[in-house]
């Protein structure tokens, strides 16, 4: 597990953790191939469809206390951008009681609807953040809601 390390002159903050992985929005390209491409292709390889996917990047922002504290984006892992979405984030807090709000969009081209769940998910309650402690929002088991780890509410 990671464990953040504090400075002697952190004894005034907290960290606001964000962490998760999820497989992402698979975005797909096909284009119909011509006679011509198709004769240059081995028999068994003659697909009238060409298509090219990966995994869409999102955007990842953070309010809190009604400012915007953190807006990123974040692309798919693996040299073909078609390995899970990582998230990884860490928002130093003051101590206290903070409204935050979190939203995690897929970026995606007008024609791609995905399920419902995968395209967006966000975040919204009250974090108490204690000094040189973190708090973590991560997912849920299903994968389906952002949640924030109990003890920090």
């Amino acid at each position: 597990a990671l464990r953040y390390v504090f400075d002697d002159g952190d004894e005034d903050r907290g960290i606001l953790r964000l962490s998760w992985s999820m497989p992402g929005v698979a975005v797909e390209a096909c284009r119909q191939l011509s006679p011509e491409e198709l004769d240059r292709l081995p028999v068994h390889m003659r697909n009238p469809r060409a298509c090219i996917g990966h995994i869409a990047s999102y955007e990842l922002s953070v309010k809190v206390d009604g400012s915007l504290a953190l807006l990123d984006t974040v692309a798919p892992a693996g040299a073909r951008g078609d390995r899970p979405l990582y998230v990884l984030r860490e928002l130093p807090l003051t101590p206290g009681v903070h409204d935050v709000g979190v939203r995690f969009r897929a970026l995606l081209p007008p024609d791609v609807h995905p399920p419902e769940g995968l395209d967006s998910l966000s975040w919204r309650d009250t974090v108490r953040v204690d000094s040189r402690r973190v708090a973590l929002i991560s997912l849920d088991e299903d994968g389906g809601r952002l949640l924030l780890e109990e003890g920090n509410r």
